[in-house]
């Protein structure tokens, strides 16, 4: 079933045109036979009722009660190391951990178990990217499906477009987001308004969200790594770390150039800085010499001495960069003459590093 609608009805008004159009036709088409006359003000009624009504925005809007649901799943890191819960199980009284993706699992399977029989249910798995793992289907998803390789940080901005465009054009569809909210990149509130709203790839799609929460406990974070962003050459510099754990923690903490550990300014040369976090924002400052080289590029990493303070790794790392000018040389293009040679000479002379060339070896353009 549908129905047509109208986006400016008021263009209809134009359909008035038609009446005095075959008044005046049926007069000036008076020497055509009755069968013509009657086919050509037929023919230019229906084309003036056409043009009213494309001007009205005529659209046939079908009716269906076929609905499907395209789940984003959330299985990012953070998810996946503080998603688990504990519960006591009601007959043996034991305590069970259930994971994060157990319990995104058991939602699908309430979704398969609670849908009509001509609707649909698909899924994507979001994290630093996002995946079409299954298209919305009248069979079951298996566990399976959710663990896939995704990256270890959260877009669900994109995960909520990819959901909206996989939405069947037989089915009124639904985006149902399962995160815990916490993203690395992109925005998906404003995906799901864009989505909701029709725009973007979506069409009028409704979005829920099913918020997966937990309490983050034993975590450690390297949240910046400031450097000054130009320095001298071999100039020592203090490299300001910010770090934030949940509670006592204790760790050393490294500085890398390159990937490589860089030795402290201090007077032992250690390669690394022993911690005491107690839980909140804490400030590490580290002096370090730049070595030669113009771009320098500095990684603070955390290392805790207990590894159950510290659940997730990949948030134990900061990176920035320090800029050393450098003294810079001097290009000559010389064919060997004497005036060049003195010229070659007074540099260095002044203690100025000269590179010396061919004019044949010059560049003609930029």
């Amino acid at each position: 079933m549908g129905r047509v609608v109208f986006e400016q009805p008021v263009w209809l008004l134009a359909s008035v045109v038609v009446a005095p159009l075959l008044a005046v036709g049926w007069w000036r088409f008076g020497s055509m036979g009755r069968a013509r006359r009657l086919s050509a003000l037929g023919l230019r009624a229906l084309l003036a009722t056409m043009l009213a009504g494309l001007l009205a925005g005529a659209t046939w809007v079908g009716e269906t009660r076929r609905i499907a649901v395209v789940v984003v799943a959330d299985v990012s890191e953070s998810v996946r190391s503080f998603g688990p819960q504990r519960r006591i199980d009601d007959e043996t009284g034991e305590v069970e951990t259930v994971e994060a993706l157990d319990r995104v699992a058991a939602l699908l399977d309430r979704l398969a178990e609670a849908r009509g029989p001509d609707d649909r249910v698909g899924l994507v798995v979001a994290g630093e990217r996002s995946l079409a793992s299954v298209l919305p289907t009248r069979g079951r998803l298996d566990q399976a499906a959710l663990d896939l390789d995704v990256g270890v940080g959260t877009d669900l901005a994109s995960g909520v477009l990819l959901a909206a465009a996989l939405a069947p054009a037989d089915a009124a569809t639904r985006v149902l987001v399962v995160s815990d909210g916490v993203e690395t990149s992109g925005d998906a509130v404003r995906s799901g308004e864009s989505v909701a709203a029709g725009g973007a790839l979506g069409a009028g799609v409704r979005v829920d969200v099913a918020p997966i929460r937990y309490r983050v406990e034993r975590e450690v974070a390297v949240e910046s790594l400031d450097v000054p962003p130009r320095a001298p050459s071999g100039a020592r510099v203090t490299a300001r770390v910010v770090l934030r754990s949940t509670g006592p923690t204790e760790g050393r903490l490294r500085l890398l150039r390159d990937g490589e550990p860089m030795e402290l300014a201090s007077p032992e040369g250690a390669l690394s800085r022993a911690v005491s976090l107690r839980g909140g924002v804490t400030t590490v400052l580290l002096p370090v010499e730049l070595p030669a080289g113009r771009v320098h590029r500095l990684e603070a990493v955390f290392e805790a001495d207990d590894p159950t303070t510290d659940r997730m790794t990949s948030n134990n790392r900061s990176a920035s960069v320090t800029l050393t000018p450098g003294d810079g040389s001097i290009l000559v293009l010389s064919g060997g003459g004497v005036r060049e040679d003195r010229l070659i000479e007074a540099l260095r002379a002044a203690d100025l590093r000269v590179e010396v060339r061919s004019p044949v070896s010059a560049p003609t353009d930029l």
